[in-house]
């Protein structure tokens, strides 16, 4: 599950974004903070961003 995330007051960088992506085990329990993890971002169209 991934949530965009912008703290009210904190200024923002036009065009960026910050996103927090919760990474979660077979479990469902939140991985350790620093576990190596690979995510692809993809567009609307499907379309693999780099």
């Amino acid at each position: 599950m991934a949530a965009i995330s912008h703290a009210p007051g904190q200024a923002s960088t036009p065009g960026t974004a910050r996103i927090m992506v919760n990474t979660f085990d077979g479990t469902r329990r939140l991985m350790p903070p620093g576990t190596p993890t690979l995510i692809t971002v993809r567009d609307g169209w499907g379309t693999q961003q780099q």
